[in-house]
């Protein structure tokens, strides 16, 4: 999910998305023996500061205005922090590899694809994670991976090595929604950096997972992705799907 996005709007969202899925799926695939299962994560209270702090810093003017900045520009402010960032990732990598642990223990003969949809700040979190699949530690502060049984809390002081948490299943594809990646990836810098892919006509990361970008063309927080990866997609408009 994006900004904003708690614990109480999430279930509406994944029973609309549900609902849409179902009769779009029956209506354009009826002779393929396939079914769609979704379910959601919800990362936004993971690796925040306490709600206590935040109230003793907020001023009390314009209070609609801060309350709407307390709720959803933060959430790019604690994920551009070496710390929360950290937290907020691995976070988000252990319950993906519960949800997928989950779904398969309760339908064993499962041996279908996994695919991630994506939402705002929540594609940048996921670009960031399938980038970094397969990769060793990283000096500074000690990441949780993705055991099951540590919370945020279990972080809070602990120094040493970083590794990235590493997903326990395949991804298919990820499919970036109203997505701000190429505004991260340009002002992060990371299209500079030597291992950034040139010249080409498709995003793959490491593991092997498809970037698929979609967005709606009046969607403010949305950028387009592909003239990153080959500078001559800008002369042509984007695909209407």
């Amino acid at each position: 999910h994006g900004i904003g996005t708690n614990g109480e709007s999430l279930p509406q969202y994944v029973s609309h998305l549900r609902r849409t899925f179902d009769p779009a799926w029956q209506r354009k695939y009826l002779d393929i023996p396939l079914s769609i299962a979704v379910d959601a994560i919800s990362w936004h209270d993971m690796a925040r500061a306490p709600q206590e702090t935040m109230a003793n810093i907020t001023l009390p003017t314009v209070p609609q205005i801060r309350t709407m900045i307390n709720d959803t520009l933060l959430d790019v402010l604690y994920y551009r922090s070496p710390v929360y960032g950290r937290r907020l990732i691995s976070a988000v990598a252990r319950l993906l590899n519960h949800k997928v642990a989950l779904y398969k223990k309760t339908f064993p003969n499962f041996s279908g694809q996994v695919s991630l949809f994506c939402h705002s700040l929540g594609s940048v979190i996921m670009f960031d994670l399938l980038q970094k699949q397969g990769s060793g530690n990283v000096e500074g502060e000690h990441w949780a991976g993705t055991n099951p049984d540590l919370t945020v809390s279990d972080l809070e002081g602990e120094q040493g090595e970083w590794e990235w948490p590493q997903l326990d299943f395949k991804v298919e594809n990820m499919f970036g929604l109203g997505s701000p990646v190429a505004m991260f990836l340009t002002t992060r810098g990371d299209i500079h950096q030597e291992h950034w892919q040139r010249d080409a006509t498709s995003f793959t990361f490491p593991g092997g997972a498809h970037f698929r970008n979609i967005f709606d063309p009046t969607d403010p927080v949305a950028f387009r992705f592909e003239p990153l990866i080959n500078r001559h997609y800008s002369k042509f408009p984007p695909a209407v799907i």
